[in-house]
Formats: structure tokens, C-alpha cells, sequence
């Protein structure tokens, strides 16, 4: 019986060096994955009536980390993570990391509207709004009274015309 004891003593103490590493590498991962954010507010109006429009369908994608994880060539690994929103009232709020290395760009689709899509830079100063007319596109700098909140003045399509 005594033979028995060290074995078992040697894979408990395994065990808990197992059990601790997995906690220290869960509250690496939570603090690195919560970092800092600060809000932005996207207000999504119609370019003649500056009314809200409803029902605008966002795509944001948001660099994550500028190593270069696309040449690994992993389908499931890549430097750009996206997520899809609907803002139903015309308003919607969404998170921005503060790293100033960081990539964003968010997608403004809405039905019977030519779509936009608005782009963060690196240092959060190179901020444009992309709108699109048809077949043309021109950019402007977004509208707004402060960093935290960016108007899209989104144009409505012509009847029967890119329907």
C-alpha cells in the first residue's frame, strides 16, 4: 500500500498544477480580451430631411491585432473580427477599443438607401465616412459635435433605380 502512495501523491499534485495554470491562463485571456472602450454613437439620418432612418443594417469589422495572422493561413484565424447590427431607432451605440493601432470600419446598408461605410484609423484622428451613390462614391469627413458620436447622412435611392 505504501508503493501505491507516492504515485497517487505525484498525479494529485499534477492535478492541482494542471488546475492552476488553466485559471492563470483564463484571467490572462479576460483581462486581455476586456480591455478599455469608449462608446461612439452612430445617428443614421436621411441626407434631405434629417429625419433618423430606421432599420439600418451595420456590419462592423475591427482589426484585433496587427500581427500578421492572415499568412499562418488558417481559415479559422484571422487579424479582423466582425459582427452584424441592426439599428432600429436610427441611433446605435457601439464599442471602440482606445488602442491607437487598431482598425475599424462600420457598414451602413438600409433598405430604399445607398449605403456608407465609416472608418477609423490608426490614432482615432483619421476618421471618414465612404458614401455610396449608384456608381458614385466620394468621401467626407463625418459630421458630428464631438469624437463620441458621428453623424451618417445616408441618401435615398431614386424610384426604380438601384431597387
Amino acid at each position: 500500500m505504501n508503493s501505491d502512495t507516492p504515485t497517487k501523491s505525484r498525479s494529485r499534485r499534477k492535478t492541482w498544477i494542471a488546475v492552476l495554470c488553466a485559471i492563470a491562463l483564463t484571467v490572462l485571456f479576460v483581462m486581455l480580451a476586456r480591455r478599455p472602450r469608449e462608446m461612439v454613437t452612430f445617428r443614421i439620418i436621411n441626407r434631405s430631411t434629417q429625419t433618423p432612418v430606421t432599420d439600418v443594417h451595420l456590419v462592423i469589422a475591427d482589426k484585433w491585432t496587427t500581427l500578421p495572422v492572415d499568412k499562418l493561413g488558417l481559415p479559422f484565424l484571422t487579424g479582423w473580427r466582425t459582427q452584424q447590427m441592426v439599428a432600429a431607432t436610427g441611433t446605435i451605440k457601439i464599442p471602440v477599443r482606445r488602442k491607437v493601432d487598431r482598425l475599424l470600419t462600420v457598414t451602413f446598408e438600409a433598405a430604399r438607401y445607398h449605403g456608407a461605410t465609416f472608418s477609423l484609423g490608426p490614432g482615432q484622428s483619421a476618421r471618414s465616412i465612404h458614401y455610396k451613390r449608384g456608381e458614385e462614391t466620394y468621401w467626407d469627413p463625418p459630421l458630428g459635435t464631438n469624437k463620441e458620436e458621428v453623424v451618417v447622412e445616408l441618401c435615398r435611392k431614386l424610384a426604380g433605380l438601384g431597387e
